[in-house]
């Protein structure tokens, strides 16, 4: 992936986070698939139930990557957030926003912290919301990885038993139906 693609998706995920965060969300596990430096899409997790479901759900991520034969994966959340969803502990003791980018057998794990300052109640949800005073980021190399993040990268880079991938529409349309967001990049 190229350095442009790379900040292009970062800048949209920290612009999605705070985004998320003025209505009292944070950013909820995803994974964007990319094929020969082509961003395919991306997959967000479903509902869930907090503990193995959580865990499951975003493991099953991978299946997006995997149906399209990516070769790069580039995977975010909240590090606080997934600790609860998962009932694991938490891959960074601060809250932060975590993405990693891989390709088969190798990663990066970027870690932007924050700290959170509070708005008041947002009207569109009736929840707290907040804005982000991001710290700075911390980069890391080949850094354990939360184990459902590190079973959907194994997952989306997992070879089929007979050579053929059930393709990019399939794996998408098999998690839309499982209750999970899609959404597909416009071909280049």
């Amino acid at each position: 992936m190229d350095a442009r693609t790379w900040e292009a998706l970062c800048g949209g995920l920290v612009a999605g986070h705070e985004a998320m965060m003025r209505l009292g969300m944070v950013t909820k596990p995803l994974l964007h698939a990319v094929r020969g430096g082509q961003l395919l899409g991306y997959v967000m997790v479903r509902d869930f139930s907090p503990g193995r479901d959580g865990l499951d759900a975003v493991v099953d991520l991978g299946h997006f990557a995997s149906g399209g034969q990516a070769d790069e994966v580039v995977m975010a959340w909240e590090a606080q957030d997934l600790a609860v969803a998962t009932e694991l502990p938490a891959d960074h003791p601060d809250t932060c926003l975590s993405v990693v980018y891989a390709r088969a057998g190798r990663h990066r794990l970027v870690h932007m912290p924050y700290q959170v300052r509070q708005l008041g109640i947002a009207l569109e949800t009736g929840l707290v919301g907040a804005v982000p005073q991001w710290l700075d980021e911390s980069l890391g190399q080949e850094e354990l990885l939360p184990p459902p993040v590190r079973g959907a990268l194994d997952l989306a880079f997992l070879p089929w038993d007979d050579g053929q991938s059930p393709g990019l529409d399939a794996a998408g349309l098999y998690l839309e139906r499982a209750g999970y967001t899609v959404r597909y990049a416009e071909p280049a």
